[in-house]
């Protein structure tokens, strides 16, 4: 979903879009939401966050990563996790596996990279190839339950967009980091 830059305002198919989301989300009222191939900057999914709260959600995000053409507005592999306020809270501390932004963890590092290809875990080309989504694309936010029987009991809502063009090995090797990035941060 191609929502704007930071310095132009959306275009009536990426608005007309957003409002098919936020009817959607109105509608079936979700507990958790994750949406994946958000392209724009990170000010759009800001603005989208925004959107989203005003329906009684939280959210966080990660914008993707910059196009060949080097236009922020055509920036790919953007996700976000968003969830109902009244059903959840983010788990207090953070993750070890990626650099707290607001609620969520990043999940793709490069220390995580690092260990996979220390231990052979993926290749040290697949290792170089997946350092372009570092901080990108996989997004991990630690949940805890307000309501119901579960009451308490936390959760991971993770979204993760693997690059369907890369090479298989690439791709494997993305699943494999997300994954081990989860095992550290408890899930």
């Amino acid at each position: 979903m191609a929502l704007a830059a930071d310095d132009a305002p959306a275009t009536e198919s990426a608005e007309a879009r957003v409002r098919v989301l936020e009817a959607h989300v109105s509608l079936w009222q979700p507990g958790i939401v994750c949406l994946q191939e958000l392209g724009g900057a990170a000010s759009a999914l800001g603005a989208l966050r925004e959107r989203i709260r005003a329906l009684g959600y939280e959210a966080d995000y990660q914008a993707g990563e910059v196009a060949r053409s080097g236009m922020d507005a055509h920036r790919r592999g953007g996700v976000m996790v968003a969830w109902k306020q009244r059903l959840f809270r983010p788990a207090e501390g953070g993750g070890k596996a990626g650099p707290r932004r607001r609620h969520g963890s990043a999940l793709l590092t490069e220390a995580v990279l690092d260990a996979l290809a220390e231990e052979r875990t993926i290749s040290g080309p697949c290792a170089a190839a997946l350092r372009e989504y570092v901080g990108r694309r996989a997004l991990a936010v630690h949940l805890v339950r307000r309501r119901g029987p579960r009451t308490n009991e936390p959760i991971f809502a993770c979204c993760a967009y693997v690059p369907a063009s890369a090479p298989e090995a690439v791709r494997a090797g993305f699943i494999r980091a997300a994954a081990e990035a989860l095992r550290l941060l408890g899930a």
